[in-house]
């Protein structure tokens, strides 16, 4: 699973989000990010939300929330590779920004399917519709 600003920012300014969410995140085995998606979560969760806190002090916060959860942080993928892929991406996409392509690409560079919050809340119940998937999408077991 690939998890990109938007889910990172969300988790990590909401605790208790974060707590409900747990399970889904763990749920898959596969976890990572890039530095696309950490230099925008510390952006976004820099001076606005808590004034005085540094963007090192909001970094440390964001690696220590990748390493609880066991969410790797990979390279960007190759130029070669992430532009035709941003390209798909912006393709797919019905209102595209550049930020969010990146993301799609990154994910699909790995061969990952994006972390969405709403999709992990509408599968909490009970989660044993939960599955996880190998990195061809293939769904391997049901958790």
């Amino acid at each position: 699973m690939y998890f990109d600003s938007q889910a990172l920012t969300a988790l990590l300014s909401d605790e208790a989000l974060a707590r409900k969410l747990a399970p889904a995140i763990q749920a898959d085995w596969k976890r990572m990010t890039t530095p696309l998606a950490v230099v925008e979560t510390v952006l976004a969760l820099g001076k606005p939300h808590e004034p005085g806190k540094t963007h090192a002090e909001t970094q440390d916060a964001v690696a220590s929330f990748l390493d609880a959860h066991d969410i790797e942080l990979r390279d960007m993928p190759p130029g070669s590779k992430l532009v035709p892929l941003a390209g798909e991406a912006a393709g797919n996409i019905a209102a595209p920004d550049v930020v969010h392509c990146l993301n799609a690409a990154c994910a699909a560079y790995y061969e990952m399917e994006m972390f969405r919050i709403d999709d992990a809340l509408a599968a909490l119940p009970g989660l044993p519709g939960l599955q996880s998937r190998d990195t061809t999408g293939d769904v391997d077991s049901e958790i």
